[in-house]
């Protein structure tokens, strides 16, 4: 997880290793992300039972969408975001992660309309799910 600025939300009360406080918008090769701060929504007293990605929601999506993913032990994870032709376009968190469920949210600014594929992988667990963007 590299990249100043960058924070997740649901942590257990534990921010990620380098990263910082309060949420972020972050460009990266003309491809716009933010993963948010805090525990809004999230019940850090309770761990997930089994890897999960979320499909995002909205999906489809005009602006942004958000993806959640749950992790029931610590992981070295990497969430990354590919075109329909299956090139990397971003990736969005890659490194080690407590145990919890996080959120990504997606700004859709430079990316033209069209399907796009999220993809979780633990080393143990693989996860895609599709992202339709309309203008």
């Amino acid at each position: 997880m590299s990249g100043s600025g960058v924070q997740l939300k649901g942590t257990l009360g534990q921010p990620a290793p380098g990263q910082t406080l309060g949420a972020a918008l972050v460009c990266s090769g003309g491809f716009w992300y933010t993963i948010g701060a805090g525990g809004q929504g999230i019940d850090d007293a309770v761990l997930p039972s089994w890897y999960e990605l979320s499909r995002g929601h909205p999906n489809p999506f005009s602006s942004t969408t958000t993806l959640e993913y749950a992790l029931p032990a610590a992981s070295h994870v990497s969430l990354a975001v590919f075109d329909a032709q299956g090139r990397l376009l971003k990736r969005l968190i890659h490194g080690q992660q407590a145990a919890g469920t996080y959120a990504v949210t997606l700004h859709a600014g430079g990316l033209a309309p069209g399907v796009y594929v999220c993809r979780l992988d633990t080393g143990g667990f693989q996860a895609t799910r599709l992202m339709v963007l309309i203008r």
